[in-house]
């Protein structure tokens, strides 16, 4: 039975006092305060929804937080680790160099990036590059991804798959041995997260900035730079809806560049033609995709 005005009212001053208590960021408060709304509305049938004073506590501490996102890394700095640590006669860098690419180049998650297995990541005779078949299903979707990695680091690839060749159960991210070159264990998620430090530290960034979703929102933020459609973003990203998706784009170098060339005077502009420099950094369009998952 609905609760009297005394009852709504101590009720709801005990859930005040219960939030005040949580160190949480404001999204996670919500979240928490949907989850005690459902059970109140099906075991008590309370609506805290009705609880004024409680929203306005929630909704205070929503107005001043800004959300910490992972920074992101140009085009320039990709090809820099990649290059950099592929030539590296250290597996361990080869490997992160692998991560980068793999990440990179297909909008993964940390969690997607450790299930690939050496039978995902085949040479492509018509493409000339290394494709990377991406099976694994997300939100009871079956439907997998398929995305190339440049031909021009065909070479690094097909050296670290080469070192795979009698691995094949086994995932395709996988620590060696240095002395006696024999592959000791999958990387986890603890290495992983290692790496985009060590990347910001190689391209002289501050590494407290960078985390293993820099190489996610860094390939959504180049793809939008480089003139890439909303919706082919989406298919990519495997993202639902717009708000999701333009939220990883970073409010980069180059778009703020891009807008202030907007505002000048027609004859200041420069031409939108002129071919990308190390200023303004570029992906190339990325080739079609084949069976996107929308999640």
């Amino acid at each position: 039975m609905p609760l009297d005005e005394p009852e709504s009212k101590l009720v709801e001053d005990a859930m005040i006092a219960f939030f005040a208590e949580l160190k949480y960021a404001p999204s996670t408060l919500w979240v928490i305060f949907s989850c005690i709304n459902s059970y109140f509305q099906q075991d008590f049938r309370v609506n805290m929804n009705g609880f004024p004073n409680l929203r306005r506590v929630l909704k205070q501490q929503t107005e001043h937080y800004v959300c910490s996102k992972a920074a992101v890394f140009t085009p320039e700095q990709i090809h820099h680790m990649v290059v950099t640590w592929s030539e590296s006669e250290s597996h361990r860098d080869r490997v992160r160099a692998m991560v980068v690419l793999l990440a990179y180049y297909g909008l993964l998650r940390q969690a997607d990036i450790l299930k690939i297995m050496p039978k995902d990541v085949k040479w492509n005779v018509s493409e000339n590059c290394y494709e990377v078949n991406f099976p694994y299903k997300r939100k009871r979707r079956n439907n997998g991804l398929t995305y190339y990695i440049p031909g021009k680091y065909s070479k690094y690839v097909e050296r670290y798959v080469g070192e795979l060749a009698d691995k094949e159960e086994s995932r395709f991210l996988r620590n060696m041995n240095e002395r006696s070159k024999a592959r000791i264990q999958n990387l986890g998620p603890n290495k992983m997260a290692e790496i985009p430090k060590l990347a910001a530290v190689l391209s002289g960034e501050d590494p407290k900035l960078f985390s293993s979703h820099s190489w996610r929102r860094s390939g959504a933020t180049n793809l939008a730079d480089g003139g890439c459609s909303r919706m082919d973003l989406k298919r990519h990203g495997q993202w639902k809806s717009d708000t999701v998706a333009e939220s990883y784009i970073a409010n980069s170098r180059p778009l703020r560049l891009q807008k202030v060339n907007l505002l000048k005077p027609a004859h200041l502009r420069t031409s939108g033609n002129e071919k990308p420099s190390a200023i303004t950094p570029y992906l190339p369009p990325l080739p079609p995709i084949e069976n996107p998952v929308l999640a």
